[in-house]
C-alpha cells in the first residue's frame, strides 16, 4: 500500500521544519559492499530546539515528479539495524547512531530503506489565521548495492518542448540506484547553438521514471541534444525544441 505524505526531507527542510528543526548528517548513505558483508555506518542527529521523535523503518519509492512515495516494507528494511525506537534532544545536543547494515548473500542490484524520524503534531496558523496542523517528520534513505552484481542502466523514453519548458521522461530499467546529471544542447534550424540547459543530479531507484521539466533561455526551435552520465555510463538523445 502507498502513501504520498508530505516530508520534511533535508532539501525541504527549511520550508517548514524551524519548529521542528532536526537535521540529519549525512542526509543519506550509499553503501557498496560485498553480499553477506555487515557494515556500520555513522549518522549524527541534532537539533537547536528541544525535540522528542520516533525512529520507525519505512519503505519508500520515488514518483515520477520526484515525490516520496512510503510504502509497508522496503527491501533494505530487515537488514538494517542499530537504530532507536525513540531519541530526545535537548537544545544543541547531538546524537551520533551506529546503524548496521547486512546484504543478504544473495542479492542482486541496490536494495534500500528509509529511517523515519517523526515528531509530535505541531500547531499554528495559516496566512488566512486558519488553524492548521501537520506532522514534523524527515527521511534518512539508506541504500546498498552488492559489489559486482549490478544491471546499471538509463533509458530516455521521450523528449520534447511542452510551452515555455522542456520535458524529459527517463527510465532506470536496471536494478541499481543512479543519479544521473548532465546538460540539455540547443541548436537553432541551421545547426548553430543557442544555448544549453544544466541537469542537476536526481536520484532514479531501479524501475523507476522521472520526468524532467527544464527550462528554455531562448526563443525559437530547431534541435535538442540531451546528455546525461552517471556513474557506470552515460546516455545521449535527440529531439527538436
Amino acid at each position: 500500500m502507498l502513501r504520498k505524505l508530505p516530508f520534511i526531507l533535508p532539501f525541504l527542510a527549511p520550508l517548514l521544519a524551524q519548529p521542528f528543526d532536526l537535521a540529519l548528517a549525512p542526509p543519506r548513505l550509499e553503501l557498496l559492499l560485498p553480499p553477506g558483508e555487515t557494515v556500520q555506518a555513522e549518522v549524527e542527529v541534532s537539533s537547536e530546539r528541544k525535540v522528542e521523535v520516533s525512529v520507525r523503518a519505512v519503505g519508500f519509492r520515488l514518483g515520477e515528479d520526484g515525490s516520496l512515495l512510503l510504502e509497508e516494507e522496503g527491501s533494505l528494511c530487515p537488514h538494517l539495524s542499530g537504530y532507536p525506537e525513540a531519541l530526545r534532544l535537548e537544545p544543541g545536543e547531538r546524537a551520533r547512531l551506529t546503524l548496521q547494515v547486512q546484504l543478504p548473500e544473495g542479492a542482486e542490484g541496490t536494495l534500500w530503506c528509509g529511517l523515519l524520524f517523526q515528531g509530535a503534531p505541531i500547531q499554528g496558523r495559516d496566512e488566512r489565521g486558519l488553524r492548521v496542523s501537520f506532522l514534523p517528520r524527515i527521511l534518512l534513505a539508506v541504500y546498498a548495492t552488492p559489489q559486482g552484481r549490478g544491471n546499471p542502466a538509463l533509458r530516455v523514453v521521450g523528449m520534447g518542448r511542452g510551452g515555455k519548458e522542456y520535458q524529459v521522461l527517463v527510465e532506470n530499467p536496471g536494478n541499481v540506484l543512479l543519479r544521473p546529471s548532465g546538460r540539455l544542447f540547443l541548436y537553432d534550424r541551421e545547426g548553430r547553438p543557442v544555448g544549453e540547459v544544466e541537469v542537476e543530479a536526481f536520484p532514479l531507484l531501479p524501475r523507476g521514471r522521472r520526468l524532467l521539466t527544464l527550462p528554455l533561455p531562448v526563443e525559437g526551435g530547431g534541435k535538442a541534444l540531451l546528455l546525461l552520465e552517471h556513474a557506470w555510463g552515460r546516455v545521449v538523445a535527440e529531439g527538436v525544441w
